[in-house]
């Protein structure tokens, strides 16, 4: 990932990202800040709503991978 350079000429002249990458072209680096900042929220959110349903004495969902049972082998 390159570094956010604030001083970008483009983002001086408000045309582009500090990536060096002009606004009408995409840009994998601020996708990537994006997305991280996105998973971070959503973990909070979802440490927030857990911690509010215990208090409310509600059971917590979540996955619970299901028990596998031997087969019985009968002759």
């Amino acid at each position: 990932m390159k570094p956010h350079d604030a001083m970008h000429p483009y983002v001086l002249r408000f045309i582009g990202c500090g990536h060096g990458v002009l606004f009408s072209d995409p840009c994998v680096d601020c996708e990537l800040v994006g997305l991280h900042d996105q998973y971070n929220r959503a973990v909070k959110t979802i440490s927030k709503i857990q911690g509010r349903l215990k208090e409310l004495g509600e059971p917590v969902g979540g996955y619970v991978p299901k028990q596998i049972k031997p087969k019985m082998v009968t002759k």
